[in-house]
Parts: C-alpha cells; structure tokens; sequence
C-alpha cells in the first residue's frame, strides 16, 4: 500500500474527487444555478448569451484560484497545529508535560 506521500507525489490525490454527494445540499444548489443559468439565457440576445458565457468563463477561473488560496492556507494552518502538537510536551506524546 503506497503512503499518502507517494500517492501525492504520484499525483494520486485529487481533492476534488466525489466532492459533493447525489441529493446533497451543493448538488442542489449546483442543480438551481443551471435552471437560473438556462431561464436567464432564454432572455439574451446571441450576443447578450456570449457575454454572459465570457463572464461566467472568468468568474469559475477566479472561483478556481480563490479555492486554491484557500487550500493553501487551510493546509497551513493545519501544518502549524502539527507542528505544535509535535513541540509541545505531554503525557501523550511520552514525555513530561511543558511549563506553558
């Protein structure tokens, strides 16, 4: 069985892999946004709907970074609690507890 690290590196890992359920509550509201999606571009001019689309296009990319952004600080925050946890003398961790 290959470590969590290998199958990083490997590429193994995809956070985005089974990211919401069938009937869940973001399925639902992904469902909503295309209904919305396809009243309003029933409204729109051939060019209107190609604006639209642009716009759309631009807002999923900088949805996309912010995600990653905060990845990235989730993930850092969550190595300075470890980081912590590993400084930190306790009974836990097989020594004697720190004067903190």
């Amino acid at each position: 069985m290959k470590s969590i690290l290998e199958n990083f590196a490997n590429g193994g890992l995809n956070p985005l892999a089974g990211k919401f359920s069938p009937g869940s509550p973001y399925a639902e509201s992904i469902h909503v946004l295309g209904e919305k999606r396809d009243e309003l571009e029933a409204l729109l001019s051939p060019e209107q709907s190609r604006l639209l689309e642009e716009y759309a296009v631009q807002h999923n990319e900088t949805d996309g970074l912010n995600g990653i952004d905060d990845f990235i600080c989730g993930f850092k925050i969550g190595m300075r609690m470890a980081i912590e946890v590993f400084e930190e003398q306790s009974p836990i961790m097989g020594v004697g507890m720190s004067d903190n």
